[in-house]
């Protein structure tokens, strides 16, 4: 198995698009559609990486990701934001929350991968060193 993810948007169309990108390279998914479910989700799986939607209801993603980087049995999560909030300041909000990574929607399903490739073979081997 490659890895859990935890993909978390209120479309669920576009969840569904993800979950079966990444189901059919060998990830385990586990989705969420509001950011209270998140949180829920992301104690309930322990995932290995986070995407996520920052505007969402219930609980934005800038608040889950500033309460999984805040506590101390998830801030090891890498987090990627996905989102339509590009202009250059969301951005950097985005990576001072604490993203891992940040893309703008509308996205190509390839730059994802790199993105959670990426992520994942990093942390892989800081946790050999």
């Amino acid at each position: 198995m490659a890895g859990r993810i935890l993909v978390v948007d209120d479309d669920k169309d576009l969840v569904k698009v993800i979950k079966t990108a990444l189901e059919v390279r060998g990830f385990e998914v586990t989705t969420a559609y509001d950011g209270e479910e998140a949180l829920k989700e992301t104690e309930r799986v322990m995932p290995d990486l986070i995407i996520l939607d920052i505007i969402m209801p219930r609980l934005n993603g800038l608040e889950v990701l500033q309460r999984i980087k805040g506590d101390p049995r998830f801030n090891s999560i890498p987090v990627i934001l996905l989102t339509v909030k590009s202009n250059k300041e969301d951005v950097e909000k985005g990576y001072e929350f604490g993203a891992d990574y940040y893309l703008s929607k509308p996205f190509k399903i390839e730059k994802l991968l790199v993105g959670i490739r990426m992520i994942l073979s990093s942390q892989k081997w800081q946790s050999k060193s």
